[in-house]
């Protein structure tokens, strides 16, 4: 499932804006920092 849910957030990404993926990038870097 971890392998699928990777592909599927690469795949999501690619048609996000960067400045979205930016964004989306500091959430969940804090998000992985408070876990």
């Amino acid at each position: 499932d971890n392998g699928r849910l990777v592909v599927f957030e690469n795949r999501v990404r690619v048609n996000i804006d960067p400045t979205a993926l930016k964004a989306a990038g500091v959430n969940s870097g804090e998000q992985n920092a408070s876990q």
